[in-house]
């Protein structure tokens, strides 16, 4: 099942579509949807702490947007 999960990916990247990671980078609207805020003070404001779908385009272009879990902690303000 990974093998195959595997050639999917690359031959989806063949063609040009890319999928992004999120998951422990800054906030990114712009190809991102923040579904949820979760208080942890170990992480800064607006790091995406969890990716529930993964983002994509295709050269470029914008075909799904990463729907993202962002971190929030008390010492500091969501700048989002």
């Amino acid at each position: 099942v990974c093998s195959v999960r595997a050639e999917m990916l690359q031959a989806f990247e063949r063609c040009g579509v890319r999928f992004k990671v999120a998951k422990g980078r800054p906030f990114d609207p712009v190809w991102q949807k923040a579904v949820e805020y979760i208080e942890d003070n170990n992480k800064a404001d607006g790091t995406v702490i969890e990716e529930l779908t993964r983002g994509c385009d295709f050269n470029g272009v914008l075909l799904r947007c990463a729907n993202v879990v962002i971190a929030h902690n008390k010492s500091g303000k969501i700048d989002v």
